[in-house]
């Protein structure tokens, strides 16, 4: 769903501003991570006493310390390339990426990649949202309407 919603979130940002004021939307997969959650599930109770110790060995062998992970997600939000590096056409090239460690781009399984299936889960989500009493307010909006909206002559 991660995917879906950020696939959808930047058609729309992209639909709704200029390349200068583009921000760049991209779901992340850490991969397998180190994490206490990973340990508690080795522990005796959850797997068993045969497969702890070898759950336990395959993780520690296998998975990523938290810090390697976060990799990914600092590569998402500050990596120079991810805001300069253009396609042929001239769109951002990491606009709506999926990204996977080292910092890659990866592929989306086909589901992930479904617009349509993208859309309705937004409209989808809207509409929950606002059956609990909250609205979101709109992302597609004309350009010149955000500027006046946002724009003081008193920067203080």
């Amino acid at each position: 769903m991660i995917v879906l919603t950020s696939k959808e979130l930047q058609r729309r940002l992209t639909a709704s501003s200029s390349p200068e004021e583009r921000i760049i939307i991209t779901s992340l997969n850490p991969g397998s991570v180190k994490t206490d959650g990973v340990f508690n599930y080795a522990s005796r109770d959850s797997v068993g006493p045969w497969l702890s110790p070898l759950y336990t060995l395959i993780a520690s062998a296998l998975f990523a310390d938290p810090v390697k992970a976060a990799y990914v997600y600092m590569f998402g939000a500050c990596a120079r390339q991810v805001r300069e590096e253009r396609t042929e056409s001239g769109a951002f090239k990491w606009e709506g990426a999926y990204l996977q460690p080292p910092g890659k781009m990866g592929k989306a399984s086909e589901m992930g990649c479904d617009e349509e299936l993208a859309k309705e889960l937004w409209e989808t989500t809207e509409k929950f949202l606002d059956g609990i009493g909250i609205t979101l307010p709109p992302v597609e909006e004309d350009n010149q309407e955000l500027h006046a909206d946002n724009t003081t002559s008193d920067p203080q």
